[in-house]
């Protein structure tokens, strides 16, 4: 079984090694992971993961060094290494495998450039010990004129006797990173143009690169991506679905920003019927809908419409569309409860169920039968583990969604699909820890991996805490 710790040594060994032996033999053992059906679903996302973490910064051995803790391994010729090779094989991995690829593509987009990821070929020991300079700028001497007037140096015309000014090495991890980004960024457009990539994961690379604000880069980078971009919609090898999907997106950050800051102006049966709205128009708007429920909320008015539960259960079409639709959905439902929206769940309440908890936890179980895919699964359950702090709110008992879930767990097909539940639960269990005690001592007594069972025994210690 090839666990998290022994994919992250395995990516660090491919790229970092100094044995020209054990890299190969490393990366051979990569490409078997990613590429043979014998390789579970989930390791092939786990060792995606641990690219991406490499690219970042995070994955690297640390040792302290002057006095200062390093990170060593991470260099930027060996992040662009580990960058290309995943960009290069991606033509070869299944839609549900590029899918996953794409969301971790975003995850490195949207990491700025830091002193905590800079590589050690920029940032040494002494630049890593002086935080201030680094946020700040270094103090140099104002240079002053010769010639200038004594009056006007006195009377400040000149300004202060000492300036900060970024310091060098700053400067220069700046623009590694968004060289970095330079590399993955020319690789998207080759994949828009590209009829036999998937349009789901299409549309998702189309979504990523309409949000170019949030990728930290310098002010010249920048102008160049959003230059790209309006090419990109003239472009005619670019599908026209695709080019009005990018239409929107960059008109929803023109309009509202993003996330968004602005309420949106709509009539009442554009907020009725937001779910049979076309997928540009959701694209455009959803963002901007949900930030004025929100503010609604928060200044004690009712939400109105549409209502969330009804959106987040809804049942799409199984076509490019549909499925894109989805995406769109739950990822902004989950962004928005994660802010602080509650949902009422009080009217769930059927003939055939007599409490509203239990009426949400059926519709969950139900959302969960209709997935087709892990990929599918993991957002559902990510949106679901929001839900908790409504159901906290209406003074709601959890317990049929923990029972939910201890049952999906006992029939998921596989380890990943059961951490997935298990992921949900404990999310659970930190607000309602007296409730799910008794589940989580189930779980417990349950044979598991080590890094599963860990989880659980930190979770349950904070329930212990609360008795």
């Amino acid at each position: 079984m090839l666990e998290l710790h022994t994919a992250l040594h395995l990516t660090f060994f491919a790229f970092a090694s100094d044995d020209g032996d054990i890299r190969d033999r490393s990366i051979s053992r990569l490409k078997t992971v990613l590429h043979s059906q014998e390789w579970e679903t989930h390791l092939k996302f786990r060792v995606i993961d641990s690219i991406i973490d490499l690219v970042v910064g995070k994955l690297g051995f640390k040792e302290e060094h002057d006095g200062v803790e390093m990170n060593f391994g991470v260099s930027t010729e060996i992040r662009k290494e580990a960058l290309e090779f995943l960009i290069s094989d991606f033509d070869s991995f299944n839609p549900d495998i590029q899918y996953f690829a794409v969301s971790s593509f975003y995850r490195f987009l949207k990491t700025a450039p830091t002193l905590e990821n800079c590589p050690e070929n920029i940032c040494d020991s002494e630049i890593r010990k002086n935080k201030e300079e680094w946020n700040l700028g270094k103090e140099v001497k104002n240079i002053i004129p010769s010639n200038a007037d004594p009056s006007a140096v006195a009377a400040g015309a000149y300004g202060a006797d000492t300036k900060r000014v970024t310091l060098e090495e700053r400067k220069d991890w700046n623009e590694e990173m968004d060289t970095l980004k330079e590399i993955l960024w020319e690789w998207i457009e080759d994949r828009l143009e590209d009829l036999e990539t998937e349009f789901l994961v299409q549309g998702r690379l189309i979504r990523l690169a309409g949000e170019i604000e949030n990728f930290s880069l310098q002010e010249n980078i920048e102008l160049d991506f959003l230059e790209q971009t309006k090419k990109w919609s003239e472009n005619e090898d670019i599908s026209i679905e695709l080019r009005k999907l990018l239409a929107s997106t960059r008109d929803k950050i023109k309009l509202y920003g993003f996330p968004a800051t602005i309420s949106p102006k709509l009539s009442e049966e554009k907020y009725a019927t937001i779910i049979e709205s076309r997928l540009s128009f959701i694209e455009k708007h959803l963002d901007a809908i949900f930030h004025e429920k929100l503010e609604r909320q928060k200044s004690g008015f009712s939400t109105g419409k549409p209502k969330i539960l009804e959106l987040a259960f809804s049942i799409f079409e199984e076509s490019d569309e549909g499925l894109l639709k989805r995406e769109i959905f739950m990822e902004n439902i989950t962004t928005i409860l994660k802010k602080g929206l509650l949902v009422n769940t009080k009217d769930l309440v059927t003939s055939t169920e007599k409490l509203p908890e239990e009426r949400f936890a059926k519709i969950v179980e139900e959302a969960i039968e209709r997935t087709r895919s892990e990929i599918e699964l993991l957002p559902l359950m990510d949106m679901v583990g929001e839900f908790y702090a409504s159901l906290k709110s209406q003074k709601q008992d959890p317990r049929p969604l923990f029972e939910t879930l201890m049952k999906q767990m006992e029939i998921a097909d596989n380890l990943f699909q059961r951490r997935i539940f298990l992921k949900t639960l404990l999310k659970g269990a930190e607000i309602f820890p007296t409730e799910a005690n008794l589940s989580l001592n189930i779980v417990s007594a349950n044979e598991y991996d080590v890094i599963t069972q860990n989880h659980i025994n930190t979770v349950m210690e904070k329930v212990d805490e609360t008795f």
